[in-house]
C-alpha cells in the first residue's frame, strides 16, 4: 500500500517598507516551478498559505513540480 505525502514549498521572501511613513511588511511566494505571487500586506499572504492548505493547488502533490 502507497501512500501519497502532500507538502507545499515555497520560497518566502518578505521585507519591510516604508507606506507612507508607516513600515509595512509586504512579501513573495515563489513556487518550484519559478511562479511568483506578490502580497502587499503579511496578511493577505498569510491567508494565502491558509487557503492552500485547505485547498491546494494541482501541483501540491508533484515532488517534481
Amino acid at each position: 500500500m502507497t501512500t501519497q505525502r502532500r507538502y507545499l514549498a515555497y520560497l518566502l521572501r518578505l521585507w519591510l517598507s516604508d507606506n507612507g511613513g508607516e513600515p509595512a511588511w509586504r512579501g513573495s511566494l515563489e513556487d518550484p516551478s519559478g511562479s511568483r505571487i506578490g502580497f502587499g500586506d503579511a496578511q493577505s499572504l498569510f491567508e494565502y498559505l491558509r487557503q492552500e492548505m485547505v485547498t491546494p493547488s494541482s501541483t501540491a502533490n508533484d515532488p517534481e513540480a
